[in-house]
């Protein structure tokens, strides 16, 4: 997870793919659960969260999930409905990470410093 250089123009996000079935939603639940009761052990790593934060980010409607899939960084059993509603629901209940942070600060850099 994070930006990668495209050329001398463009940034990448690059986001690794996550399978939404009920067992690996149960896994996500529990990655993120224990990352949170760790918060002052993992606040600098908390990856799993991070990563539900940003995938949030970019899922505001149905049809940012279906885009999410045609980009391959969605798969599973879940619909799209349920999809939505699922990574909403967990980013609601967790705290902003450092590498959230971090990201979100990148993303803004290069907003900023890209040629127009």
């Amino acid at each position: 997870m994070g930006l990668r250089r495209k050329g001398l123009f463009f940034c990448e996000l690059f986001l690794a793919p996550l399978v939404m079935d009920d067992t690996k939603a149960c896994y996500l639940l529990n990655m993120m659960a224990f990352e949170t009761t760790q918060r002052a052990r993992y606040y600098k790593n908390s990856t799993s969260i991070s990563y539900v934060l940003i995938i949030a980010m970019l899922m505001n409607r149905e049809e940012d999930v279906h885009e999410l899939r045609a980009r391959r960084i969605l798969h599973g059993q879940f619909s799209d409905q349920r999809t939505l509603g699922f990574i909403k629901d967990l980013s609601g209940l967790v705290f902003y990470t450092e590498k959230y942070d971090l990201l979100l600060a990148d993303l803004e850099t290069y907003k900023r410093k890209r040629w127009i």
